[in-house]
């Protein structure tokens, strides 16, 4: 988990993500970078972690909580629902 550190920290300061295994990252509490950018507002890291990994947005973490759940702002919460809802509709028609 250590090594998911430097990702972690620049979601939260608002930092370009470094390169590094955005999909795998989970901390203590298995919130992914995705809960974390939503948690501390940070819509463009969002947007980017949504355009590279979209199946960020159905993961929850230990607490069952999914990305949506805990964003800041309308706009974020909306992002992350319609990636959801595409990932399951992408899905259902397979």
């Amino acid at each position: 988990m250590s090594s998911f550190a430097p990702l972690f920290s620049a979601v939260r300061s608002g930092m370009p993500l470094p390169a590094g295994s955005w999909h795998n990252a989970r901390d203590e509490s298995g919130k992914t970078l995705l809960h974390v950018a939503v948690m501390f507002g940070r819509r463009d890291s969002a947007w980017k972690l949504l355009l590279v990994c979209p199946d960020l947005a159905s993961m929850p973490d230990f607490d069952l909580k999914l990305p949506e759940d805990l964003a800041r702002d309308d706009a974020t919460k909306l992002l992350c629902e319609t990636a959801r809802k595409q990932i399951y509709v992408m899905h259902d028609t397979l």
